[in-house]
Parts: structure tokens; C-alpha cells; sequence
């Protein structure tokens, strides 16, 4: 058999050429799978992924597992997951496609379609029509109902503030009870975000403000609070900011309007 794994392929392979060959060596010697990975230093889904990436790598485990003494399980399982090609590629991402439009996440629908993570995401940068309708398809539930990215605090303990802003992350205001300071940050779960600073914090904390996708606006209203000298330290600032920095991102919501309502306009009159 050739001794393909000293093939100039890119950086990765040659990094593990000594592994490959191990692995390689075992495989041809008979041992199953999790055998062979072990004893070489390697991870399984390294292995799928390397398959995936490297033609000649795909082709050197079917040339060892063929020529194993004996085929176990493991084996024969390795020599029948070839990398998809042409219209089986096709075919996959369109299952794909309906799989998350049906609601399955995305790990569900690869492990379904027997395919790795790393091998849709791939797939996603590659093919940009793919990558259109895995968004399309992913944004929405079984029911029907629009997927949040993240989820939308709606607790009565604190107030929630949406100016339709479109960010990936919520901008809260922690009140540090006791004192005239309060932490003005940005977090996907603003309520496991106070958990965790109440852990090391010497005075009671309370979620005050959230204002639903502003992570955008956090540095911007930063800057504008210092230059108002109401800065304390870090992402601490007087309490008395608060109305100032909630009036802050109500302009910057109505600009924002404004500016949408102006192009909607220019489309018209082009359209016109």
C-alpha cells in the first residue's frame, strides 16, 4: 500500500503525519476503530472531519480498512462514511434544509443525516445559496412562530425596554444595592449575567433596566455617559445616569427610523 499520509495537503496533515501513520498502520493490522484512534493520539471526530477536508485521507482509510484481516463493526461503519460529492451533496442539504424548517436544531439534523457539524458549516461558507435558505429555514419553529436568537427577558421584577433595536445581545442596568453605582453591560441572559456577579459582590445586586438587542449601542453610550463625567470605573456609573442613558438610546432608536423611513422613500421614488 502507498504511503500516502506524507503528502504536502496543508499545515494540519503534516502536523499529525506521525499520527496518521499510526493510525493508518493499525487499521491495516485489523484493530477496530476506537482502538486504532486511541493508540494514535486522535479524537474519532477528527478523524470524520480530516475525511471530509483531504480526498487522499478518505481514500487511505478505505485502502486500510479493505485490507484489514479482519473487518469489526467500527470498521465497516468508517469504510461506508465517504464524503458526499455532486448531487449527493445536493440532496443532503436539501434534507437539511427541511429538517430545520420541521424545527430540528442543527446538530439534530446533521446527526440525522449522519454528516458533522463542522462538515454544515462548511457547506454554509461555501455555498451561499445553501447558506440563504439554512437561514430562512432556521428562523422559524415547528408552530410556525419566529425563533429569538437569544432569549427576551419578560420578568415583572425589572423593566424591559424595547425601542427595536436588532442587536444579538441585551443592554442591562445592574443596580448595586446600597450604593450610588450602577453596572451598565451587555449580556444574552442578562438574569444568569446578575447571578454570577452576585457570587463576588459584597453588596445586593439587582436587575434594574434591560433594553431588549442594544448590545451595539454599549460602547457609544459608554463614551457618551463619560463625557458627561458620570463615570465610575470599569462598567460602573452613577445612578443618577440612568434616565440620561435611556434617553440616550431613544434618539439613537428614532435615527434609526428615520433613517429606514428616509430609504424606504428613495426606493419609492426609484421604483417610481
Amino acid at each position: 500500500m502507498t504511503d500516502r499520509s506524507k503528502h504536502n495537503t496543508g499545515p494540519r496533515a503534516r502536523k499529525y503525519q506521525a499520527k496518521i501513520q499510526t493510525l493508518i498502520q493499525l487499521l491495516s493490522e485489523g484493530h477496530s476503530v476506537n482502538s486504532a484512534v486511541d493508540q494514535a493520539q486522535l479524537v474519532r471526530q477528527t478523524i470524520y472531519d480530516w475525511r471530509d477536508r483531504f480526498e487522499w485521507f478518505d481514500t487511505l482509510i478505505i485502502d486500510a480498512v479493505t485490507t484489514s484481516p479482519r473487518l469489526d463493526v467500527h470498521a465497516r461503519n468508517l469504510r461506508h462514511r465517504r464524503a458526499p460529492t455532486g448531487s449527493r451533496i445536493a440532496e443532503i442539504q436539501d434534507s437539511l434544509v427541511s429538517l430545520l424548517r420541521e424545527g430540528d436544531t442543527i446538530r439534530q439534523a446533521c446527526k440525522k443525516l449522519s454528516i458533522s457539524n463542522s462538515t454544515f458549516y462548511q457547506w454554509k461558507k461555501r455555498y451561499q445559496d445553501f447558506n440563504t435558505r439554512v437561514k430562512d429555514a432556521h428562523s422559524f419553529t415547528r408552530s410556525g412562530h419566529a425563533k429569538s436568537l437569544f432569549p427576551r427577558p419578560t420578568a415583572d421584577s425589572y423593566q424591559v425596554v424595547d425601542l427595536g433595536f436588532q442587536g444579538r445581545a441585551h443592554l442591562y442596568f445592574i443596580d448595586a444595592i446600597g450604593s450610588n453605582l450602577i453596572k451598565i453591560g451587555v449580556s444574552k441572559k442578562p438574569e444568569s449575567r446578575l447571578k454570577r456577579l452576585r457570587t463576588g459582590s459584597p453588596l445586593p445586586l439587582e436587575l434594574k433596566t434591560v433594553v431588549l438587542c442594544a448590545s451595539a449601542f454599549e460602547k457609544p453610550l459608554h463614551e457618551h455617559l463619560t463625557s458627561l463625567n458620570y463615570h465610575s470605573h470599569g462598567e460602573w456609573f452613577f445612578k443618577h445616569s440612568i434616565d440620561t442613558a435611556l434617553g440616550y438610546l431613544h434618539k439613537q432608536a428614532q435615527r434609526i427610523m428615520i433613517k429606514d423611513q428616509a430609504g424606504s422613500a428613495d426606493q419609492s421614488h426609484k421604483a417610481d
